[in-house]
């Protein structure tokens, strides 16, 4: 397998990457992945087929393989509270950092935008559903329904997912 090499700059909720892409094999994970090549174009191949372009967007969660590219690529990894409306997507990566600098969790609930806020100000200590579907005025059930509909976890693994951002903040 070929190594990776390169630069990662990590923000709060999304992180960006600049270098050369190694070998991967399929995987998936939370953040969407958004690739620009800086020459020709990247390869991902996915579960139905294979896209290959200047710019390819991967969803969170879906199965992908990136293939290994020889020029530089620049990789941005944003959770899916952070991605903008459909009508409003950039295009190029520019556009792309400028909105993420900018950006803050978003739901149709102000509620469950107040929740992420709340699990973010509780990584260091406990965080349970009762007190944040409290906190959200939510009985535990609806807040579990609507929490992992905007984020697409549940909310403990939505809590280490967090919980190891803060960590790879405080090491890199």
């Amino acid at each position: 397998m070929a190594d990776w090499q390169g630069e990662l700059l990590l923000a709060n909720g999304w992180a960006h990457y600049c270098g050369r892409a190694g070998d991967t094999s399929f995987h998936s994970h939370y953040p969407a992945q958004i690739i620009f090549a800086g020459q020709g174009s990247v390869t991902v191949n996915l579960e139905d087929g294979q896209l290959s372009d200047r710019y390819v967007s991967v969803s969170s969660r879906m199965q992908h393989q990136l293939l290994q590219t020889e020029t530089t690529v620049d990789i941005l990894f944003v959770e899916p509270t952070l991605l903008p409306d459909e009508g409003n997507i950039p295009t190029s990566l520019v556009d792309w950092l400028t909105y993420l600098r900018g950006a803050k969790p978003v739901t149709e609930d102000g509620r469950l935008t107040a929740a992420l806020t709340e699990v973010d100000a509780m990584l260091e200590g406990k965080v349970t559903l009762d007190v944040i579907a409290r906190s959200a005025g939510m009985s535990k059930s609806l807040f579990t329904k609507k929490f992992r509909a905007v984020t697409g976890l549940p909310l403990r693994r939505y809590v280490l997912w967090r919980r190891l951002y803060r960590a790879a903040q405080s090491i890199g």
